[in-house]
């Protein structure tokens, strides 16, 4: 919520701050790495976006949320598709979609 908050105020101090507090705490450093590609997200910096966006899937995968990569994953494929990068995003909404093979059958019908 710390680094929303930041955002939504433009304090970078409090940004670098709240990335640096969930820096190795299980949970927080993906979420905070997917909060941190939505905001580059939103100022069209979509290079940093997917860098961010890549780091925060490979931190969830490691601790086996399938589920938060695909969420993290379609919201790529959203941002993508916004931005005029079909293409892209529909290519991040297929691999979405293919994690599905990855979670229970009740999470994909």
């Amino acid at each position: 919520m710390r680094y929303n908050i930041a955002v939504l105020t433009g304090d970078e101090d409090q940004m670098d701050r709240a990335v640096a507090l969930a820096k190795g705490r299980h949970g927080a450093e993906h979420w905070v790495a997917h909060a941190e590609a939505l905001a580059q997200a939103r100022s069209g910096r979509l290079q940093d976006a997917r860098r961010l966006s890549s780091r925060a899937e490979d931190l969830a995968l490691r601790e086996g949320n399938y589920e938060v990569v695909a969420s993290y994953r379609a919201a790529r494929a959203v941002w993508e598709a916004a931005c005029g990068n079909a293409a892209e995003g529909k290519r991040n909404a297929m691999a979405a979609l293919g994690l599905c093979s990855c979670l229970p059958a009740l999470w994909c019908t």
